[in-house]
Order: structure tokens, then sequence, then C-alpha cells
């Protein structure tokens, strides 16, 4: 006769390694629909504002067709970049020269691209205050994010 271990046996009040398992996977599901596992979100979807705890004026949202960054100026949100495309930051050195190192990720659509630079970076000889930074047009900076509100 085999002999069981006690996490076996019926009735003794311990979980056996397969109930443990199931109650890990389904943690784990709870967190990731919550959103509370920071590494399975996206990097750039969210609201970002000019200014530290300011209000947000971007938004990236994650289409079928790529990123959509849309601008708000105190009304209504404006698509302004639509199919914007992931690229390797390799990628921006023609544009950003040296600067590119700094960038760990970015979106980029003729000539605009919204960037997460690594920690610390320093863009044109001068300390980055945010880890995100949007460079399109007549705007860009640094980006804060921020709550998505209206």
């Amino acid at each position: 006769m085999k002999q069981r271990t006690r996490d076996q046996l019926p009735g003794t009040g311990i979980l056996a390694k397969s109930q443990i398992a199931s109650l890990l996977i389904a943690a784990a599901v709870a967190l990731v629909a919550c959103g509370k596992i920071p590494i399975l979100q996206d990097t750039f979807v969210g609201c970002y504002a000019h200014e530290e705890d300011g209000d947000a004026t971007v938004r990236v949202t994650n289409e079928s067709d790529g990123y959509v960054l849309a601008i708000r100026d105190g009304g209504e949100w404006e698509t302004v970049l639509e199919s914007m495309n992931p690229t390797e930051p390799a990628d921006l050195r023609d544009d950003w020269g040296e600067d590119a190192e700094m960038v760990e990720k970015a979106l980029v659509l003729e000539g605009a691209a919204f960037v997460r630079l690594r920690k610390d970076a320093v863009l044109d000889g001068e300390q980055v205050p945010s880890r995100y930074f949007l460079a399109a047009f007549l705007i860009g900076g640094p980006m804060y994010e921020t709550e998505c509100s209206g």
C-alpha cells in the first residue's frame, strides 16, 4: 500500500500542493485583472500632465492599429497622432543623437516621439525631472503620469 503524506490526507487542515497551486494562479489572475501587477501593464497607456501634480493634458491609448495620442486644452480630448508604433531607442539616434541612449522605450510617428526615459536621464545636458518626455510639434517637454479625468 502506498503511504500518504500528511498534506494528502483529507480533513487534516493542510492544503495539497495542487490546491496551493490553484490558489496562487487564482490570486495572480485577480491581481492582473485589477491592474495591481505593474510589469504586466502597458508602459505608455495612461494620462500625463505637463506639470507635476497637474491636470491631464495628454492621453495615450493602445488601439488595434497602434497607439493613439490625444491632447486636451481645457476641453475635449483631440486625437493628434494615430498609429504610433513602438521603436527601439537606437532608431532615434538620427534625431536625438547621443540622447537616444537615455531612452528606455519609445513611440514614434512622423517625427513625433513619446518616450519613457531611463531613471535619472539627462537630455541636452540637463537632468529630466520625469520618466516620460514628449517631443511633438509645438508641444513637448517632460510629462508626468497623472489620473485620467473627463
